[in-house]
């Protein structure tokens, strides 16, 4: 996914047309997806959500060792949840350097604009087709939940914990991956005033679906 990601243009790509995929083939080799605030708790029953090893703290939901274990042979989404990294794509949305606003970018690889058919990215006057608004909606959104700093208080009061992921090769564990992972013994050593507060706002909900889609882990790294 995302091979070949460029700004939507109508100088470049007023001919540009998009038909929707009928399957997720497309996500066949996507191991793990970012998630923004809100798609923590339906990931959650589906997924392992597990938190970036960056400065920036994000939750990420493991999709597979290598590969996207929820598209089937048959190429069908085989969770009960679609992250919207997956539902937006092709388009995503990008920055200059020296922008704040974002730019509407879009995978030219993707098989939704190998077709003659299907909807105008441009309309007539050149500008973005009212059929995608929705979808641009969809992504402000997204990037609102990924920018939100609750995530961070869990760095700020460090509780969380490196947790290093292995698959079996033969007779070998080979690492597939590094994250974060909320440590329950920290969690419970944090004074009442933090725990109040993080129930208020939330975020020990999103702390307990953290935990609990960590069962999911164990399965997906025995199969």
């Amino acid at each position: 996914m995302y091979a070949n990601v460029q700004i939507l243009e109508v100088k470049n790509h007023q001919n540009l047309r998009f038909l929707p995929a009928s399957d997720y083939g497309f996500a066949r080799s996507l191991w793990q997806a970012p998630l923004a605030l809100a798609e923590i708790l339906p990931a959650a029953l589906c997924f392992p959500v597990l938190f970036s090893t960056e400065a920036q703290v994000n939750a990420l939901a493991l999709l597979g060792k290598e590969h996207n274990q929820f598209v089937s042979e048959q190429n069908q989404w085989l969770a009960s949840y679609v992250p919207v990294h997956v539902q937006r794509y092709p388009f995503v949305l990008g920055r200059e350097k020296t922008a704040s606003d974002f730019l509407l970018m879009a995978d030219m690889d993707a098989p939704q604009f190998k077709s003659q058919q299907g909807e105008a990215i441009f309309d007539a006057s050149g500008k973005l087709n009212a059929h995608f608004q929705p979808v641009v909606k969809l992504m402000l959104e997204f990037e609102a939940g990924r920018q939100s700093s609750v995530l961070q208080l869990l760095a700020e009061k460090e509780v969380l914990v490196p947790r290093s992921l292995f698959k079996r090769v033969g007779e070998q564990q080979v690492a597939i991956g590094q994250y974060r992972v909320v440590d329950q013994d920290k969690l419970a050593a944090l004074d009442d005033a933090t725990l109040a507060t993080w129930t208020r706002n939330g975020l020990m909900r999103l702390i307990d679906a953290h935990l609990l889609s960590l069962r999911h882990l164990d399965v997906m790294l025995q199969a």
